[in-house]
């Protein structure tokens, strides 16, 4: 198996082309770490776009949501489907305004999804999804019964046609006019999970998954 993904049209870049990569394990490391990202596709002529949670299960990612949902009702009908996920290392300041930018890593998906209806096939990727989200955290809640898997879709899309794209980049040493009047650098970003606050009510002792959350899951 090539560790590779194949370039195509749709993913090659025509600006910044030194930054993509087609790299699996890169690929991989990125849709991993984040949460979220920017579900893409065309209904009735016309561009549509919005936030999706997603998961990876080998050469797939997981979509689930109601089946009211029109991204997935469409995308369940054979439109194309794009996905986008961007994570900010850093906010990059140069002496310039040309030399600003963010060290970020991002991956782009390009294909057509499949809609799954069977009920045990449902639930286990669905597993997957909670999982990606809070290691363990499915194990712990009740069944989902078969009334609430009829009202949600679930769709994998494969990682066939997809790319990278990294900017590891830090501000060029210009002294600018005058010279080195101007704080040049890199503020380093990263997610970081806050002390956890019960719902009210009473509660049990919150696990070590709830305690110790980080990004990417350990």
């Amino acid at each position: 198996m090539t560790n590779a993904y194949t370039p195509t049209p749709r993913t090659r870049p025509v600006r910044r082309a030194q930054r993509a990569s087609y790299d699996k394990a890169l690929v991989h490391a990125i849709l991993d770490e984040a949460m979220i990202g920017a579900l893409c596709t065309i209904i009735e002529g016309e561009p549509h776009v919005q936030p999706m949670i997603h998961a990876r299960l080998d050469e797939t990612l997981i979509f689930h949501g109601s089946c009211a949902n029109r991204m997935l009702g469409a995308l369940a009908a054979g439109a194309r489907a794009c996905f986008n996920v961007s994570l900010i290392d850093g906010l990059l300041l140069g002496r310039s305004v040309p030399d600003h930018s963010f060290q970020y890593r991002s991956v782009t998906v390009h294909g057509v999804a499949r809609a799954h209806t069977d009920a045990g096939e449902k639930r286990r990727l669905m597993r997957v999804v909670f999982d990606h989200i809070i290691a363990n955290r499915w194990a712990s809640l009740p069944p989902v019964s078969a009334d609430y898997l009829d009202t949600m879709m679930v769709l994998t899309l494969p990682l066939s046609e997809c790319v990278a794209k990294v900017n590891r980049a830090t501000p060029e040493d210009i002294p600018g006019e005058p010279a080195h009047a101007v704080w040049s650098g890199v503020i380093p970003f990263q997610i970081a999970a806050g002390a956890p606050r019960p719902a009210p009510g009473p509660q049990p002792t919150p696990p070590e998954n709830v305690t110790r959350y980080q990004r990417p899951q350990s």
